[in-house]
């Protein structure tokens, strides 16, 4: 998360998905089973699915290659949109939104990201 703040207080803008793969990164990283226990879980998953037929492997969560996370996921339009203002927040809904709006007229706000989002994931 540290090339994030960076990259912020440089004024640079990173896109959507590279945020959302720093917080998996983040996430291994400080996870108390270990980055190679959670390797071989990735590969676990890899290994699974080259072993399914075609039809099976239509609705399989093809996330679980990068992400061991099931809970996280992102919910965008466009991944590779540039970002430098953040709205964040658990819980977020339509007042929250409606404040994020609100906010963005004086500056103006790339992204919201919510602890419990409402909706379905990309994965």
């Amino acid at each position: 998360m540290q090339n994030l703040s960076r990259k912020a207080a440089n004024s640079e803008r990173i896109d959507v998905k590279q945020i959302y793969q720093m917080a998996i990164d983040f996430g291994i990283k400080n996870d108390l089973r270990g980055k190679g226990e959670i390797e071989k879980m990735l590969e676990e998953q890899r290994s699974y699915f080259k072993k399914l037929d075609v039809k099976d492997r239509e609705g399989f969560d093809r996330e679980i290659f990068i992400n061991p996370y099931s809970d996280v996921r992102m919910f965008i339009n466009d991944p590779a949109k540039k970002v430098k203002k953040i709205f964040t927040g658990i819980d977020i809904g339509t007042p929250e939104l409606l404040l994020a709006k609100e906010l963005s007229k004086d500056k103006p706000i790339d992204l919201v990201i919510s602890h419990h989002p409402l909706g379905e994931a990309l994965a």
